[in-house]
């Protein structure tokens, strides 16, 4: 009776530690799809600012030229 006892407990705390690895494993994935979002929101930032730099440099040589008019 307590060799079966104890693999009940057994069972139960594997089927436990299996739904904790699980968890763990589903956490991960969102972090990885929350980092993935925040590195392609950074990088679409980081284009946008250098479009508009290059836009900026653009309309500063324009200005520049046309006082030389």
């Amino acid at each position: 009776m307590q060799r079966q006892a104890m693999q009940l407990r057994i069972d139960a705390q594997l089927k436990q530690a299996d739904d904790n690895i699980t968890d763990i494993i589903e956490q991960v994935k969102e972090l990885q799809r929350t980092a993935m979002g925040l590195n392609d929101e950074a990088e679409s930032a980081e284009q946008i600012a250098q479009i508009l730099r290059r836009q900026l440099d653009a309309l500063q040589w324009i200005d520049e030229q046309s006082c030389d008019l």
